[in-house]
């Protein structure tokens, strides 16, 4: 839409198969990336070089059995040189849980071909969010399910190839470094500075952390409480979602 009252009409899609999550990037030029997981069934990538008129036939990223394992989130983010890096979670199947891990994958030929998956984390590890910061930092967070609590980052400093420890993060004065429980995806955003930007939406605050270039991730701090009057935040429908605009603008919306 060029504006907010003037949408195309709905282009219906052709997947055959349930779609569970989805996530839309628009890239450094301006090709729309679209990466989804669907049951049964992979993570899956197509895109559009015509802003969404023409889409590409669907490209299978991952290689999941599915009497194992199912997808859950997905996330994406394209590099300056135009790798389009994907990440997703697993989950066991037939219950399609506990979390089984988070794995990572990239194109470099706008999605005709991807590298092997690559798994970062492990057991209860789901939620992941992604985010390439220039030139070719890639930065992995998720969090892990009620098992532990926790949140978690790793980077790469190789676009994507090899990925360095994991970094467990934690609000000081919490047993266990614990954030709160989620069912929500992580969010990961990156200002004209390079500045990281992390947001936790949690079952009793959304909380924030950053990374500045050459730096660590800040202590995470509260950033939105639940109303007064005793009311509390549901994890199953609460959430949170930032953008960037203008560069050093940080706009976030909650839900609770």
């Amino acid at each position: 839409a060029a504006n907010a009252q003037n949408w195309r009409a709905p282009i219906n899609g052709d997947w055959g198969m349930t779609v569970t999550k989805a996530r839309i990037l628009i890239g450094p030029d301006d090709t729309v990336h679209v990466v989804y997981s669907a049951r049964p069934g992979d993570v899956y990538y197509r895109s559009s070089h015509n802003h969404g008129v023409i889409w590409s036939i669907d490209q299978r990223i991952s290689d999941i059995d599915i009497r194992q394992s199912a997808p859950d989130d997905v996330a994406i983010s394209v590099s300056d040189s135009g790798r389009i890096h994907v990440a997703w979670a697993e989950s066991a199947m037939p219950e399609g849980y506990p979390p089984t891990g988070v794995f990572h994958s990239f194109s470099d030929d706008v999605g005709l071909s991807w590298s092997s998956a690559t798994q970062i984390a492990g057991d209860h590890a789901s939620r992941v969010a992604i985010a390439v910061r220039a030139p070719d930092e890639v930065h992995l967070v998720w969090g892990s399910s009620v098992q532990d609590r926790g949140r978690y980052a790793s980077a790469s400093l190789d676009n994507g190839v090899t990925w360095q420890p994991i970094e467990q993060i934690g609000i000081p004065g919490l047993v266990g470094g614990d954030t709160g429980l989620t069912v929500n995806p992580e969010q990961l955003v990156v200002d004209s500075a390079g500045t990281l930007h992390w947001f936790m939406a949690s079952d009793f605050a959304d909380v924030y952390s950053r990374r500045e270039k050459g730096g660590a991730w800040s202590a995470p701090v509260v950033v939105t409480l639940p109303p007064a009057g005793g009311w509390m935040k549901d994890p199953h429908f609460s959430g949170n979602k930032p953008v960037v605009v203008g560069g050093n603008q940080i706009h976030l919306i909650v839900r609770e």
